[in-house]
C-alpha cells in the first residue's frame, strides 16, 4: 500500500507492507496499524511524526518514497 500524508510542512509518500492498516479514531485522526512480528495481535499505532520517522528510518517495513515540500 502507498500512503499517501501531509503537514503543514510537505506531502509524504510512504510504502507500507501489505499487512498495515489504515484505520481513523473517533476524533478524524488518521493511524497506521503496523503488526508487530513478534506479538501480530497486538499492532504499533503510527501517526504524525513517530510515522515519519519510522518511514524515514526503515522501521517496521516502511520505506518514505518522497517528500514534497509544500509552498
Amino acid at each position: 500500500m502507498i500512503l499517501t500524508v501531509q503537514d503543514e510542512v510537505a506531502r509524504y509518500r510512504i510504502d507500507c507492507p501489505d499487512a498495515c492498516e489504515l484505520r481513523v479514531n473517533h476524533e478524524g485522526t488518521d493511524f497506521l496499524l503496523v503488526p508487530d512480528s513478534a506479538e501480530p495481535e497486538v499492532p504499533y499505532w503510527l501517526f504524525d511524526e513517530v510515522l515519519l520517522e519510522a518511514a524515514r528510518s526503515g522501521e517496521f517495513g516502511l520505506r518514505l518514497l518522497s517528500e514534497e515540500l509544500l509552498e
